[in-house]
């Protein structure tokens, strides 16, 4: 909530030592409950991005994904009766005078450019009486009282696992079963190929997957089994030590899938050639881009490819990278002959291909995948993002305390990289060696 806070006039400003900041009335309520019921509506919304040493609000503003769990913190959020009753869990955390009187300091010298004297002052003046007019009054309303705050573990343990139980009722997160014979006898709630999306009438013919009918039908079937156990394997976070074969076995079949629709592939020849990007450059933007471009032959090339892990989520920003890259491709028109554009991604979702559809070149555009389904994007992703969640990450937010977050934070997409294009490296000398032992020499 104190990024709602007012903006002071000039005269106010002037006289900020008297301003309490400790009143509901210095809070922008028409903002907040506006920006509540958004989020509750799964809506994306922008919160001011509040400057406490200026008490103005800098722009921009900071922007705020919708999410399945939202919270909501700040000393007056349970004043109003009307946000109090579309709160799935209230929870007050009540702590000793003298150690809020610690934390008021620690954080107004350090973080909002205030004295010591000051912070004394306005906490003698306006603190506490605002917190025993205001703030401890809204303790009725509680679900949960949580004495000592960050230091109470139990009681910690007891609402993340609350919470955690609440997203699994409502589908958000997937049970986690007993044992790890339980987990291997799972079946994945969603199909691993999802036909709908393969036969969808505009990507037919551009999306490629194993199919029966292509592949056949015993292979497929076998191929899908293992998929599904590596799958579940990866969503439950077992046999870490494993995950470098995981990551053999999909490289090697997305190349397999890969090359059985284009049986004239040639690693090593100059007509196909692979985009040589990884996470950093898609972070990275159009720079990036360039810089990968410019490493290519483009005179020679024919079949541009491009390899990216997965592609299951609704990341805006990831598809505007991928728009941009084809943007950057159209203004090499002229220097290169490149005739068809093949995105490889163990996951996927129609998010990519719905993106590109309305290029003048989409029809040049083939996709190939292991698993193709939408359902992927209701679980935290298998690659993407996870250096984001939690491995290495000070964050200690009741969010990065799900377990759903913990079970993601040791998948390294870096790890994807290099194993695919050292498969295809791999690959590339076995047919050299099947070459030279038949007698023929390069």
């Amino acid at each position: 909530m104190d990024s709602f806070y007012k903006e002071l006039t000039e005269e106010e400003y002037e006289n900020v030592g008297k301003y309490n900041f400790d009143h509901p009335d210095a809070m922008d309520w028409p903002l907040i409950k506006d920006t509540f019921f958004r989020l509750c509506n799964r809506e994306d919304v922008e919160i001011p991005n509040y400057n406490y040493q200026t008490c103005k609000r800098d722009t921009p503003g900071i922007k705020i994904k919708c999410t399945d769990l939202i919270l909501f913190e700040g000393i007056f959020a349970l004043v109003e009766a009307q946000m109090r009753d579309i709160m799935d869990l209230k929870i007050f955390v009540h702590s000793d005078d003298d150690i809020r009187l610690l934390r008021r300091l620690r954080r107004d010298v350090i973080h909002r450019g205030r004295t010591i004297e000051g912070v004394i002052k306005s906490y003698n003046r306006f603190v506490k009486s605002s917190y025993d007019e205001y703030i401890k009054p809204t303790m009725k309303h509680a679900d949960i009282i949580i004495p000592r705050g960050a230091e109470n573990d139990i009681a910690i343990q007891f609402v993340t696992e609350n919470l955690i139980n609440r997203l699994k009722d409502r589908g958000v997160i997937m049970p986690t079963p007993g044992t790890i014979t339980d987990i291997i006898r799972q079946k994945l709630q969603f199909p691993v190929l999802d036909e709908t999306l393969h036969h969808f009438s505009k990507f037919k013919s551009q999306i490629r997957v194993y199919d029966k009918g292509q592949t056949g039908e015993e292979e497929t079937n076998e191929f899908l089994s293992i998929l599904e156990k590596i799958m579940i394997r990866m969503i439950y976070n077992v046999d870490n030590d494993m995950l470098a074969l995981h990551f053999n076995y999909l490289s090697d079949s997305l190349l397999k899938l890969f090359k059985h629709f284009n049986p004239s592939f040639d690693h090593h020849g100059e007509t196909w050639q692979f985009l040589n990007l990884d996470d950093r450059f898609w972070r990275l933007g159009s720079r990036s881009f360039m810089d990968a471009l410019e490493q290519l032959q483009m005179e020679n090339i024919e079949h541009l490819c491009i390899y990216l892990p997965e592609f299951t989520s609704k990341n805006q920003q990831s598809i505007e990278n991928f728009l941009e890259l084809m943007k950057i491709l159209r203004h090499f028109d002229g220097h290169h002959s490149i005739q068809e554009i093949h995105i490889l991604s163990f996951f996927m979702g129609s998010s990519l291909p719905q993106a590109l559809m309305d290029l003048p070149n989409f029809s040049s555009i083939y996709f190939y995948t292991l698993s193709l389904s939408n359902e992927l994007c209701k679980y935290p992703c298998f690659i993407e993002d996870h250096s984001k969640h939690l491995n290495g990450d000070e964050d200690i937010t009741l969010e990065s305390k799900l377990e759903a977050f913990k079970l993601k934070g040791n998948l390294n997409p870096v790890m994807c990289y290099k194993t695919f294009f050292k498969q295809i490296i791999v690959k590339q000398i076995e047919s050299i060696d099947s070459i030279n032992e038949n007698g023929h020499n390069n």
